[in-house]
């Protein structure tokens, strides 16, 4: 699969006489954590960004998500990413457009990174996939905001995050800077900036139980 990615774009790159960026990395130190392939899609024309992004998922074997989202969760929140903690039904990864934010400005990266519930609006979203795959050097990873549907529709913005209201942060010119959460008994909590490393470092088990729940149910 690597292989044929990585053809993908050493001769997308001879044929149009571009550097190309694909990096092969694991997601983690874990030895067992997946490797992927990061690539910057900023040089590509609409055309040949859809183009790859088929091929990608063809590739992998990874539909590309269809939906829409109203409810998310990091995947350190739930103990299984393949159960939706919304309802329990069963989840399903799938490839999507990911809009984050960083310490510049909010950018968008199609990913694996969500397990999305077959029976209602809700994703689990692998937050660490997201941080790795930032293949621009110079852009902190600040968290997850939405969903971005290109031309199609407006993109899908959280109404809750990790089952409590989700409210969105912006700069002074208007610009999303991050997501906090509003929680009666708590307050608001800022959970996606400063960066979601933090926040993620406190659920570094759950997050390896995750990865290696995922690994058993593909041999299945």
């Amino acid at each position: 699969m690597l292989r044929k990615l990585f053809r993908y774009f050493t001769g997308r790159g001879k044929r149009h006489g571009a550097s190309v960026l694909a990096n092969p990395m694991r997601v983690s130190d874990d030895e067992d954590a997946p490797i992927i392939l990061t690539h910057n899609m900023d040089g590509m024309g609409e055309d040949e960004k859809t183009e790859f992004l088929h091929y990608a998922a063809k590739v992998t074997d990874i539909p590309v998500f269809a939906g829409y989202v109203e409810h998310g969760y990091d995947m350190t929140y739930s103990a299984d990413a393949f159960r939706c903690p919304r309802c329990g039904s069963e989840t399903k990864q799938q490839y999507a457009s990911f809009i984050y934010a960083t310490q510049i400005a909010p950018r968008v990266m199609y990913a694996p990174a969500g397990y999305y519930c077959i029976k209602c609006p809700a994703v689990v979203v692998d937050q660490e996939l997201l941080e790795v795959g930032i293949a621009e050097p110079g852009f902190i990873y600040k968290g997850v905001l939405g969903m971005d549907h290109g031309n199609d529709r407006k993109p899908d913005l959280f109404k809750t995050w990790n089952g409590e209201k989700a409210v969105y942060i912006f700069d002074e010119d208007q610009v999303p800077i991050g997501m906090a959460t509003l929680s009666p008994s708590e307050g608001t909590r800022q959970v996606s900036s400063p960066p979601t490393t933090v926040h993620r470092s406190k659920g570094k088990k759950r997050g390896k139980s995750a990865r290696r729940a995922r690994r058993k149910n593909r041999k299945k």
